[in-house]
């Protein structure tokens, strides 16, 4: 269970941001829409460290510097969430 999901608001929200998107050249809005999903899906063991992966490479190769810290505050989000490995 994704660790925001409680009602499925926000999993609504997120699919029509993406809905609206589709065709557009909005990278930023896109990238922050993902990263949205990323924090979304926080905690899972689901493939966010390749969708990081992915996503790093479209912030640097679009050139937008100030994603990746937003990007990286997401993926720390993740492990906070996961608790100490030394546990």
């Amino acid at each position: 269970m994704p660790f925001l999901s409680g009602s499925g608001v926000s999993d609504d929200h997120i699919e029509l941001a993406q809905q609206l998107l589709t065709g557009l050249d909005l990278r930023v809005t896109s990238l922050t829409t993902q990263i949205a999903a990323l924090v979304h899906d926080a905690g899972t063991t689901g493939n966010l460290s390749g969708r990081l992966g992915v996503l790093r490479t479209e912030t640097g190769v679009a050139g937008l510097a100030s994603m990746k810290a937003t990007l990286e505050l997401a993926g720390c989000f993740h492990h906070a969430v996961l608790g100490p490995v030394w546990s």
